[in-house]
């Protein structure tokens, strides 16, 4: 028998270099290579003279070879899989929120008279762009908002498209939302109701939802 596989693969390997440039199938099992290239082996029992029991072996292969079922996120079928190494801790990054918007002016006043932000950079005409930064100075985000001419950003696709500021003081919770009010900007009901029971919502020029929230993060 052990020499019958030899023979067979030796075979195997002599058509291969005429068909399959790639790879090379010395010292395998015709059972792994029909796991691997079912299709090859097909195409070499149709087209290339083979010894018959290279033929009859690769045929029995073929015929109890089993497609086996892939499920998305399963290892690819003869694909070495290289073990994942651990993921960045971008817990540490800082955070740029960055979004289009039709009326750079409109939105920069929201967020900086109305919640207080500061424009810690600006720029026009930058590969077409025109854009505004919004931040506080040692926090670990800022906002961007950028108009491009000729294009239509768009309002919020939903009413619920929100970002929410925890404020765990309540004095400085009042006055957020009376600075808020005082420029003009009044509450608004929530599409989530969740977001009234412990704060308020105000939407921007943009139809985006800002929510004070007087609650501490869960962190």
């Amino acid at each position: 028998m052990k020499e019958e596989l030899e023979c067979l693969r030796g075979e195997l390997d002599r058509v291969e270099s005429r068909v399959m440039p790639f790879g090379t199938f010395q010292g395998m099992r015709i059972t792994d290579v029909v796991r691997m290239h079912p299709a090859y082996l097909v195409w070499v029992v149709t087209n290339v003279l083979l010894q018959p029991p290279l033929r009859r072996e690769i045929i029995r292969a073929l015929r109890e070879y089993k497609t086996p079922r892939w499920r998305r996120g399963d290892p690819i079928p003869g694909r070495v899989e290289k073990p994942m190494e651990p993921a960045a801790n971008l817990g540490k990054a800082h955070l740029r929120v960055a979004r289009p918007t039709d009326d750079l002016d409109a939105v920069t006043r929201f967020y900086r008279d109305g919640l207080g932000f500061a424009v810690v950079s600006e720029f026009e005409d930058h590969d077409g762009f025109d854009g505004v930064m919004l931040g506080h100075a040692g926090s670990g985000y800022h906002l961007e908002f950028t108009r491009k001419p000729g294009h239509e950003a768009g309002r919020a696709p939903t009413d619920d498209n929100s970002l929410v500021f925890y404020v765990t003081d309540r004095d400085e919770w009042e006055k957020a939302v009376r600075r808020m009010e005082a420029h003009g900007y009044p509450a608004v009901e929530p599409f989530n109701p969740y977001w009234k029971t412990q704060g308020r919502t105000f939407a921007d020029p943009d139809g985006c939802r800002v929510v004070l929230q007087n609650a501490a993060w869960p962190a």
